[in-house]
């Protein structure tokens, strides 16, 4: 939930926010860099700034399946 309310509160603010996990592969390395104690647990990391609405990755269009082919419903 904080992601998300993060990542929201960044559009509202006219940022954009790109979620990674590949925090986790380099958890020690980053640790060390920011003297964070080896108890916390890292699992993700966000990326943030102004977004570059030109860029020829943002014309990639990704198709979505139907809710009921990806959710088992059980009433």
């Amino acid at each position: 939930m904080y992601r998300q309310t993060y990542l929201h509160s960044l559009t509202a603010n006219g940022l954009a926010g790109i979620p990674q996990t590949l925090l986790g592969t380099y958890a020690d390395t980053v640790r060390v860099f920011l003297s964070i104690d080896p108890e916390m647990k890292m699992l993700f990391d966000i990326l943030f700034g102004y977004a570059y609405r030109d860029a020829a990755a943002n014309d990639m269009a990704v198709g979505r399946i139907a809710v009921s082919e990806s959710v088992t419903f059980h009433e």
